[in-house]
C-alpha cells in the first residue's frame, strides 16, 4: 500500500521479525526490491499468511501476493484452472 523501504532488508534477514500471536521470530528472510511497491521475498518457513503478517509488523499491508517458487518446483506456465501431473520423485 506504500513504498517498500530499504531499511526492511536488514531487518527480515536478521531473523528477528516478530508476527502477531506468535512466541518465536521469523526464520531470516532475503527481500529484494523490485520497484517503488514491488519486492521478492524469499522465505525459508510457511507460517499461517506469513508474508502478509510480515509486512503488516512492519506497518506496510499486501495487495497482491503471486508465489513464483514452492520448494523445488517452479509454479507458472500451468494456464489457470489446469493442473500438471508431477513425478513420484517430487514427494520423497
Amino acid at each position: 500500500d506504500r513504498p517498500a523501504s530499504e531499511s526492511l532488508i536488514p531487518l527480515f534477514a536478521a531473523g528477528t521479525l516478530l508476527l502477531e500471536g506468535e512466541r518465536t521470530p521469523c526464520a531470516p528472510a532475503h527481500l529484494e526490491i523490485l520497484g517503488e511497491r514491488e519486492v521478492a521475498l524469499t522465505l525459508t518457513e510457511g507460517r499461517y499468511h506469513q508474508v502478509r503478517r510480515m509486512f503488516a509488523a512492519t506497518g506496510l499491508t499486501v495487495l497482491t501476493l503471486h508465489r513464483e517458487k514452492f520448494g523445488s518446483l517452479t509454479l507458472g506456465g500451468v494456464p489457470e484452472g489446469q493442473f500438471k501431473e508431477l513425478p513420484l520423485a517430487f514427494f520423497d
